[in-house]
């Protein structure tokens, strides 16, 4: 890996793909995705449903892993965090709030993002 870090960026694909068994097949979902996102910049990913978009924000977030490749942000190769490690990252380094997923309907929208953090002790209780 480059240690240059004008050249490395904040988040990066290295030929990942991600398949899925079944006992009747392997489905593809994503073939050797090389992707390099820097600091500042904005991507939308577009795409029908199926076509893994999803599996790529999850594997974003750690919380899922390629079958092949690495994920790397700000230089951590993050695919080799084991289960402890990666719910540890993720609370102090993203954040992803699901669509489908029931927030707690008794907090805003600000207040279930700030709990999260709050589990994770990234901010102080009197902020």
């Amino acid at each position: 890996m480059n240690t240059n870090n004008n050249k490395i960026g904040f988040i990066e694909f290295h030929n990942v793909s991600k398949f899925f068994k079944t006992a009747e097949k392997q489905t593809e979902v994503l073939k050797n995705i090389n992707l390099t996102i820097n600091k500042g910049e904005y991507l939308g990913i577009v795409g029908k449903s199926g076509s893994g978009k999803s599996t790529l924000l999850n594997m974003l977030t750690a919380i899922d892993y390629p079958t092949s490749g690495d994920v790397i942000i700000n230089g951590e190769v993050i695919n080799n965090l084991n289960e402890t490690q990666s719910a540890v990252w993720r609370g102090k380094n993203t954040g992803i709030i699901f669509q489908f997923f029931q927030l707690i309907p008794t907090l805003t929208i600000s207040e279930n993002i700030l709990l999260a953090m709050e589990f994770v002790n990234i901010i102080p209780k009197k902020e």
